[in-house]
Formats: structure tokens, C-alpha cells, sequence
């Protein structure tokens, strides 16, 4: 880590364990990592009383931690419209990540939330979708299978079909676990939480890499949120899913850097990695990534039978008809996704047999 990266990690493990900030800070270095990362209010805790801080910098720190203050509770109270809305229409779900973590940070608006994120049953999007434009909430589009909503032109909303990690011979993918959501309660249980929560930062590892924010989230939820999951339970699950390695490699770099863990080559390896990335990771690690696991555009366009039944629910009751949702999902992303595709495409074609080979190294040293 360079120093200034250094600084950045003692910022915030000095707002969330009390400890003393670093003298001498290069502000405008932090600030910057700030942003790439999303934890603008996390380093204005300090920045607000550091007289070394430039007005020009302070003024847009100031600036930025007003706007996400606000954001914040906007999406508390659209929260609250989403799932008073649910309840209506007499539809289970289970509220993701952010939305029950913040409330472990010292302030709840130190959790940045790029969007509202719920588990539901597939087959119940119809409903969901009418109760949610019932409440002004305008339909996006899907993303791998996922329905987005947008309230207000700002606030983001999305709709999961499958909850938990595994890692497979296509890479890292996700599929339903309904028995962890607590009907009643609608909420998921902290098995089926935490391991949401670390299987999707295994997810990342795998891509573009996570952002720090993602290892802050595992130290937190490990550190300050009550109840605690059965560990063992989850371990097990971890096992069963193979994601039981990078899973514990990402805790204990969230020990490493936020808590009393100890430091050795690899954790300097793996921090190194989050940090150099932004809050979703790098775009041509993600590329290298995709290239090393082989397939790629295949992965893209013909996903495993869970992912079409998730995206296509009449595949249940239709099974010989998945050749007729790998055309469908083709024609949709050509038709949604074209431009990105070329992107894609053409970034795909820039990565050398070597930076691929390297990437699949360093993923396997991650414990991928």
C-alpha cells in the first residue's frame, strides 16, 4: 500500500473502532480514494476540523457529505413505501446488504448505497411489479436476470431471484435459497444474511475485485452486528458452495486491515488488490478475470438452467424449451445491451494470453 493509501485505511478504522486519525494526512490523496470508493462521509468525520484540509477540498467534501445525508434518507423512506407497499400485496421478500448494515455503523449514513436491493420468489415479479409502479416506482429493465426500478429519477431499486455463492466450473454463480427467508418476519435469517453478504464479495473477488467498502461491510458485520449467525452453519455452507477459502481470505483481510489481524504476504497482496480498484473494482481486471476463466462470451449468453429459470419462470413447467430462452436472452441483450456488448467484445480482444494467465494466478492465491 502507498502511504497515502495507508492514511485512507486509518481514517476509517479511526471512525468506526474510535481510534486516533494519522498525522500529516494528504488530503486531497484521501479524498480521492474517498470517491473512487464511496466513503465521502466516513473521511469527512475529520476533514471538517483539519485546518490543513484546502477550502477547495473541504468545500466539495462538505458538499458531497450533504448530498449523501440526503440520499440516505431518502431511501430510509423509500424503504419504508417499498415494503409497506409489499405487505399489501400480501408478497414475501427479504431487504440485502446495505439496507441492514448501515444501521450497524456508527452513523447510518456512513454506509453508502448505490441502490435498495431485495430477495423475492421469481414468480412473484408480476405482483411485485404492479405494487411497486402502484407507488411511482418506474420499471428500468433487467440486469442478469434482476428487475430495476427508479423512484424520484435518483434512487435505484432491485429485485434478486437467487441469494447465495458457488463456485462452479463457469465461475462464481448465484442461485435461490428461499428457507432462509423468515416469512413472517420477512427478513432473511444471519446464516442466510451473512452469507449473502460474503458470497457476494467472493463474487467480486472473482470479477473486477471488490472495493473496500465491501471489506469494511465483512469487519462490521462480523465485529458489530447482533445477533451473530451459527459460524459453523455458514462455514459449512461455504464448504458446500467451494467458496470456503476466498470466502475466509476476504474475513481475515477485513481483520488485517480494520481489526487485530495478522499481516502476512498475502493479506499485504489482497489489500493491495481493493485498493487499487474503485467501490465496483476495475474494469480491465474484470476483463482479465473473464478472459482467464475461458468461455467468456459463451458464460455471457448461455448461463446455467437455475439462472434461465430465474430470468424465465415458465421454464419450470416447460423445460425442453430453454433453447427458445437462450434465443430470447440473446435477442435482449443485443437489443438493451448492444453497445456495452461492444465494448465488451472489444475489451475482451485487448487482453494477452499473459495478463490472463497472471490474473488467473492471483485469484488462485486469493483461494479461487
Amino acid at each position: 500500500m502507498t502511504t497515502c493509501e495507508k492514511q485512507f485505511v486509518q481514517l476509517l478504522r479511526a471512525v468506526i473502532a474510535d481510534e486516533k486519525p494519522p498525522n500529516d494526512i494528504d488530503w486531497a490523496g484521501v479524498w480521492n480514494l474517498a470517491r473512487r470508493h464511496h466513503l465521502e462521509t466516513m473521511v469527512w468525520e475529520f476533514a471538517k476540523n483539519d485546518s490543513t484540509v484546502s477550502n477547495t477540498i473541504k468545500a466539495q467534501m462538505s458538499n458531497i457529505f450533504n448530498q449523501m445525508v440526503a440520499r440516505e434518507v431518502r431511501q430510509e423512506y423509500c424503504l419504508g413505501q417499498i415494503e409497506k407497499a409489499l405487505d399489501c400485496s400480501d408478497t414475501h421478500y427479504a431487504p440485502l446488504k446495505g439496507a441492514i448494515l448501515k444501521n450497524d455503523y456508527p452513523q447510518t449514513y456512513f454506509r453508502f448505497m448505490s441502490d435498495l436491493d431485495f430477495y423475492i420468489k421469481p414468480e412473484d415479479r408480476p405482483t411485485i411489479r404492479a405494487a411497486i409502479e402502484g407507488i411511482s416506482g418506474k420499471f428500468k429493465g433487467t440486469e442478469s436476470g434482476d428487475e430495476q426500478f427508479i423512484f424520484w429519477d435518483t434512487l435505484g431499486v432491485e429485485f434478486h431471484g437467487r441469494l447465495l455463492y458457488r463456485n462452479t466450473k463457469t465461475g462464481i454463480e448465484n442461485y435461490p435459497a428461499w428457507e432462509f427467508v423468515d416469512e413472517e418476519k420477512n427478513q432473511l435469517s444471519e446464516e442466510g444474511y451473512s452469507l449473502n453478504l460474503i458470497g457476494h464479495a467472493v463474487h467480486d473477488l472473482a470479477g473486477s475485485g471488490p472495493g473496500i467498502r465491501y471489506i469494511l461491510d465483512l469487519w462490521t458485520y462480523r465485529n458489530r452486528h447482533k445477533p451473530q449467525p451459527d459460524w459453523d452453519a455458514v462455514d459449512e455452507q461455504l464448504k458446500k458452495d467451494t467458496i470456503y477459502d476466498a470466502a475466509h481470505n476476504l474475513l481475515n483481510l477485513s481483520e488485517f486491515l480494520f481489526g487485530n489481524g495478522e499481516e502476512s504476504p498475502l493479506m499485504i497482496e489482497m489489500a493491495d488488490y481493493v485498493l487499487k480498484g474503485g467501490l465496483h473494482g476495475d474494469y480491465k481486471r474484470g476483463l482479465a478475470s473473464q478472459a482467464a476463466s475461458g468461455n467468456a462470451l459463451r458464460k455471457q449468453l448461455f448461463r446455467n438452467r437455475t439462472e434461465f429459470e430465474n430470468r424465465y419462470p415458465w421454464l419450470k413447467r416447460y423445460p425442453f424449451l430453454l433453447p427458445v430462452a437462450w434465443v430470447m436472452r440473446i435477442a435482449q441483450s443485443l437489443k438493451r445491451h448492444k453497445k456495452v456488448i461492444g465494448r465488451w467484445r472489444k475489451g475482451m480482444g485487448n487482453v494477452s494470453d499473459y495478463e490472463a494467465e497472471m490474473q488467473r494466478q492471483t485469484l488462485a492465491r486469493f483461494g479461487l
